[in-house]
């Protein structure tokens, strides 16, 4: 006979004194368990702290800014990037001709440092508009938009 009463959420079997287990009652609440313990296992997010679950729901952040002119713009997230990446739009990513080299792209890498482009900080992207010889960081020319896309 199964028991008299059974548990509240998985409904197992709670016997009582008077009551006389068989060995179904053991089969019926081993696959209970089994499957409840096999849902949760298979279910990834209730494993996730609530960041992780955002990374997952949202991975990236894109923006579009028009450049400024100024030597340095910050672009600030309410999260801190893992990588950022950022181009000018409508313009190739590396321009050469007989005298310089113009970048309009960067990327960034949390931890790794900055460049004469760019810097990666906590929750903040700066786009640098500088020249260093022959090479003209083009990241924040008012003519320009840019596309930053920003890796949580």
């Amino acid at each position: 006979m199964a028991s008299s009463e059974r548990t509240e959420h998985y409904m197992l079997n709670l016997w009582s004194g008077t009551d006389k287990p068989t060995r179904s009652d053991f089969v019926r609440d081993n696959q209970l368990i089994d499957t409840a313990l096999w849902q949760h296992a298979a279910n990834i997010y209730a494993h996730l702290t609530n960041d992780e679950k955002d990374r997952v729901q949202e991975p990236f952040v894109f923006r579009v800014v028009q450049g400024t002119d100024s030597a340095t713009r910050n672009v600030n997230f309410d999260f801190s990037p893992r990588i950022v990446v950022c181009f000018a739009i409508d313009e190739p990513l590396v321009e050469y001709d007989q005298s310089s080299t113009i970048v309009n792209s960067a990327m960034a890498v949390s931890g790794m440092g900055s460049s004469k482009g760019c810097a990666l900080g906590n929750n903040v992207f700066v786009m640098n508009q500088n020249t260093n010889g022959n090479v003209v960081c083009n990241l924040n020319n008012s003519a320009n938009q840019y596309l930053i896309i920003a890796v949580k």
